[in-house]
């Protein structure tokens, strides 16, 4: 197994930095039941990788836009991420404790909607590709992101986003903190 030491350092080094880029995902309200901020995530969703190096695009599905980034890696391996960019409705509010889209640090923790639920996933893996580009300077294999709302609802993957998304691995859901498990896509 290749040793990780380093990135896992590099995040640590950076931990201030990928705080802060959950909180800018959680900060964007993105209600897809409600019609709240889909535009928005999506847009935001698709700067981030763009940010990063990633060939992206949105495709429309008749409802919430699917983005799909792609960077290609140095071998001929390929890793998806699946992520949804909308939440849970917040209400009913008077059950939090502080504002649902502040992204408030209390305790040690971040809280707000979507930490869990998807948009700390997404900012892991975010923080995961950079950490790699910045010790190896390269990705050892080709990642793509197909990011979707309406998370329950496997039609609105478009047919474009679905044909670009083959796979050799893909992470489970019940990966732990540091090394995600891994299966061979068949």
């Amino acid at each position: 197994m290749t040793d990780l030491n380093d990135v896992f350092a590099y995040i640590d080094e950076h931990r201030d930095e990928y705080i802060a880029l959950l909180q800018q995902l959680v900060r964007q309200p993105s209600v897809s039941a409600q019609g709240i901020g889909i535009a928005e995530t999506a847009s935001m969703v698709e700067s981030l990788l763009r940010d990063r190096g990633f060939d992206v695009a949105q495709y429309p599905t008749g409802g919430n836009p699917v983005v799909f980034g792609e960077r290609t890696g140095t071998s001929g391996m390929r890793l998806s991420f699946y992520n949804h960019y909308d939440v849970q409705p917040a209400e009913p509010l008077e059950l939090w404790h502080s504002d649902p889209w502040a992204a408030e640090i209390r305790d040690g923790r971040i809280w707000g909607r979507g930490v869990a639920d998807n948009k700390g996933n997404l900012a892991g893996r975010l923080a995961a590709v950079d950490a790699v580009l910045k010790t190896r300077g390269e990705l050892p294999l080709t990642v793509k992101f197909i990011v979707k709302a309406k998370r329950r609802s496997a039609r609105s993957t478009s047919r474009s986003s679905r044909t670009r998304s083959a796979i050799d691995l893909a992470p489970t859901a019940a990966s732990g903190n540091r090394a995600p498990a891994m299966s061979r896509a068949g």
